[in-house]
Formats: C-alpha cells, sequence, structure tokens
C-alpha cells in the first residue's frame, strides 16, 4: 500500500475555507480528519466531519472510504448546541443530520478523491464538490419543493410514529402505576439511558398499606395495592353492567358457586398481582426499544 499523507496534506485537498465554509479544525486525537463549519444568518451553524477511520487505514487497499457527517445546532460562544428536538414539527425545515458512508473514497496511489457511482463504478470528484454536495443534501429539507418528500418522512418518522410509540409508553407507565403502585421514570429516555429505572420500585403508601407488605384476601396473599385495585375494578365493572342491565350468564355461574368464587378470584387476583406487572414491564422495556430504533433511524435522503 502507498504511503499515507500527513493529515495536513488530506486536509489542504480541500482548500479551506472557502463559499461559506471556515477554517478546517484537524482532530486531535488517532482520527485521520477535521472538521469544518459553516454559518447560517439565523445564529445557527453546521458542523461537518470528514474522517477515514483506523481500521481502514491499517488495511491493505490504496482506496479508503471517507465518512462524512454533518450536523445542525445554535452556536454559543465557541461551542454549538446541537439540535436535538427531532420530533418536532418546527424542526423540520431545518437542516438534516447526516452520515456519508460508503460514497466517497480517497485513492492513495494518485491522492485524488473518488465518488461511488452506479454498479460500484467510481469517478474522480474534486474535495470542495464533496462538501458542497454534502452541504446541499444537508439543507434539502429547507428547500420548499425538493425538500417536500423528505420533510414527510421526517414527520412520519420523527414526530408521527416518535409521538405515537411515547404515547404508548407513557400509558403502559401509568397503568403499571395504577395497578399495582409500581412508580418508574416518566422520562422515556431516562429509561433507555439508565436501564436500571424500569426495576420495581414500589410507592410509599399512607395507613395500613405502609406497615404491611401482604394482605390475606379470601385465603390468597396479596398487596395492598394489588387487592385494593382489584376490588375496584370489579365493583366498577358491577356498577357499569347494572347500570346498562347486562347479566353475563358465566359470571351468575361462577358466583353461585362457592368453590369457582375461590378459584376465580385466587387465578385473577394472581394474574393481576405478578403477571399483570411483569407484562406491563416488558411492553415499557419493548416500546422504549421501539422508539430508540425509531429515533436513531436513517432517514435516506
Amino acid at each position: 500500500m502507498e504511503k499515507l499523507p500527513s493529515r495536513r496534506e488530506f486536509i489542504s485537498e480541500f482548500k479551506l475555507p472557502f463559499s461559506g465554509f471556515g477554517n478546517p479544525v484537524e482532530f486531535t486525537d488517532d482520527t485521520f480528519g477535521f472538521s469544518v463549519v459553516r454559518e447560517h444568518p439565523n445564529g445557527y451553524t453546521s458542523i461537518f466531519k470528514v474522517f477515514i477511520l483506523k481500521d481502514a487505514l491499517k488495511a491493505d487497499d490504496p482506496i479508503l472510504p471517507i465518512i462524512i457527517t454533518g450536523s445542525y445546532g445554535k452556536k454559543s460562544g465557541d461551542s454549538i448546541i446541537l439540535s436535538s428536538s427531532s420530533e418536532k414539527i418546527s424542526k423540520l425545515f431545518d437542516p438534516i443530520e447526516l452520515r456519508s458512508d460508503g460514497d466517497f473514497f480517497y485513492c492513495v496511489s494518485d491522492k485524488t478523491f473518488l465518488l461511488e457511482r452506479f454498479l460500484f463504478k467510481k469517478r474522480k470528484i474534486d474535495a470542495q464538490e464533496i462538501l458542497q454536495k454534502i452541504y446541499e443534501l444537508h439543507i434539502k429539507p429547507t428547500r420548499p419543493f425538493r425538500g417536500l418528500w423528505l420533510r414527510i418522512k421526517l414527520f412520519l418518522w420523527r414526530v408521527a410514529i416518535i409521538g405515537f410509540l411515547k404515547l404508548v409508553s407513557a400509558l403502559f407507565v401509568k397503568i403499571l402505576f395504577i395497578s399495582s403502585g409500581i412508580k418508574v421514570s416518566p422520562d422515556i429516555w431516562n429509561r433507555i439511558v439508565f436501564r436500571d429505572r424500569l426495576e420495581e420500585k414500589k410507592t410509599d403508601s399512607r395507613a395500613t398499606f405502609s406497615e404491611n407488605k401482604t394482605m390475606d384476601f379470601y385465603g390468597y396473599k396479596a398487596s395492598p395495592w394489588a387487592i385494593i385495585f382489584y376490588c375496584s375494578m370489579h365493583l366498577v365493572a358491577y356498577l357499569s353492567l347494572s347500570y346498562f342491565g347486562i347479566r353475563p350468564l358465566i359470571f351468575i355461574t361462577i358466583f353461585k358457586n362457592s368453590f369457582l368464587t375461590i378459584v376465580y378470584i385466587v387465578t385473577t387476583l394472581t394474574l393481576l398481582d405478578h403477571g399483570m406487572p411483569w407484562l406491563l414491564k416488558y411492553l415499557i422495556g419493548r416500546t422504549d426499544n421501539l422508539f430508540y430504533r425509531t429515533s436513531s433511524k436513517i432517514i435516506k435522503i
């Protein structure tokens, strides 16, 4: 493999600054590449990172894939606060966060840049043209007509689906608390980052509920919270059915028989006391995972 150029030689090929792009900042760690910003008139800034992975540098291949990322945020002094509220509708018209991987390459042998085209064919491309192409894709959502389809996809994935998953997850959290007194963090990102926040945590109850962990109900010992919820649920069901004049034959048969009544109570109370919390925590975890995967989904530009 040909000898790699120095980082400064690589960066110099982009002839920065130019056309709104500022001066490049060379990475100080082991990453082979640089970052560059392009400011917007509204006080916001786009930051682009151009680099080659260390694994690619070690490979015996003269054609190295270039990775380029673009982010958008508000300028604050010498730093940039990246835009993170992607699910808000107002953000649909902002430049999009993107990552290009496998589109552009650097040929070590003749120090040229290449663009991947159809059927893995590559053509030479100017280094400055690479940044211009990435920038045009980055600001595509801001285009009234060219960015319309992209905004529709962003709305679907970043607003509609994410909002629905947050609503479903919050509903499961509420049902878990109401039915068992188990509290988990209401913040979905908090639960994703700190997995232990989904662990069971009983609330402190008042009066007799704080004195005993279990209560005896028809010979079955269960948590006071579960028993109270169980009785309340059946009371509401009885009043509702009575109001509408509904008398289900199966329940009339069960409650006329003492043995069937005990079997029904023990079975349903066990499901409520143990099965329902487990199921709800499982559903919360699955919904949170789906929310994270959807939030991290790369939108094809």
